[in-house]
């Protein structure tokens, strides 16, 4: 039997507390701030010469708009997962077995999922919320990591963070 799980020691510092970006952080806003003016200039291109015919350059332009909306959505998640590394408080929750498959990603990407687990409050009362997790489901009645905003609880997120991590002291 494994032994119970504890909250690490990087979130019993007291708030705010400082984070990094990983490796996968890095490569999301690298990628993020070169496709941008790459878009930009395709945009210009394209207003500049109105009914000239299309060429590679213009279909990568496209494909480059849809891969820049998909990159800013997860730059919406390092801003949420900076201020819950920042502000959260850290718990151990267990799983309920509940999940339900995230829209909007198509079969040949990483599926994620929102996993329910519910976890004790400082108060004692008990919260369930919805984490967000990759294909590497955890059973029913599993322990997990979370951190969780303390103002409202039901926003929380698994640690630890994929785009995210704590700096050492």
């Amino acid at each position: 039997m494994t032994p119970p799980m504890t909250i690490p020691d990087e979130l019993k510092r007291s708030t705010p507390r400082s984070v990094a970006l990983t490796r996968s952080g890095k490569t999301t806003v690298l990628f993020f701030v070169l496709l941008l003016p790459a878009v930009i200039a395709e945009g210009a291109w394209e207003y500049a010469h109105p009914g000239a015919p299309r060429s590679l350059l213009q279909t990568a332009g496209v494909i480059g708009l849809c891969f820049l909306f998909a990159i800013a959505g997860n730059l919406w998640r390092v801003s949420r997962q900076m201020r819950l590394l920042s502000y959260g408080r850290g718990a151990v929750a267990r799983t309920t077995g509940e999940f339900r498959r995230v829209r909007f990603t198509s079969r040949h990407t990483i599926r994620r999922y929102r996993l329910q687990c519910e976890f004790t409050l400082l108060n004692g009362a008990t919260c369930k919320t919805m984490v967000e997790s990759g294909p590497n489901l955890p059973g029913a009645n599993t322990e997990i990591v979370i951190v969780y905003d303390p103002d409202e609880p039901k926003k929380a997120m698994l640690y630890p963070a994929l785009m995210l991590t704590l700096k050492p002291r």
